[in-house]
């Protein structure tokens, strides 16, 4: 099950988070303190958001991933995007978890009037995955260094 944390439970499982992102960001961006701080501050003032994927197994919650979403908009055409920011898994995923996940973002993304979820990307799986739930793996990221 796909959960967004509110604001106020992020301080609490900080640490669990923290070490998902610094993981798994961009490679638009450097890892550094600040860096680290300024999502923070954007969980906290719901800017962006923490998903956390887990399973109820006997008596024990097993997390199997967390993700961090924020909505985008392109300020040239007003187009609103789900934009996944990070991506962090503990433990492999399976299809059902994948499919139910992408239909809470989903929904999510459709009540913030977004027209698409959206991430980047260079792990193998994640773009099968992607087109195996019909998504389109269409650009790569080119950049060059200052």
């Amino acid at each position: 099950m796909l959960v967004m944390l509110l604001p106020d439970q992020i301080p609490d499982r900080w640490e669990m988070i923290k070490f998902g992102v610094e993981r798994a960001l961009l490679p638009t961006v450097d890892v550094t303190p600040e860096v680290i701080n300024n999502i923070l501050m954007s969980l906290l003032d719901g800017s962006a958001q923490c998903w956390v994927e887990y399973r109820v197994e006997g008596e024990k919650s097993i997390v199997y991933g967390l993700l961090i979403t924020t909505v985008t908009e392109d300020f040239l055409s007003g187009t609103r995007n789900l934009l996944i920011y990070a991506l962090f898994g503990t433990r492999p995923i399976d299809d059902i978890i994948w499919v139910e996940g992408l239909e809470t973002l989903t929904k999510f993304a459709r009540f913030n009037r977004c027209k698409k979820v959206t991430a980047y990307s260079n792990v193998e799986r994640i773009e099968e995955i992607v087109e195996s739930l019909g998504g389109k793996v269409e650009w790569k990221f080119i950049s060059f260094p200052v």
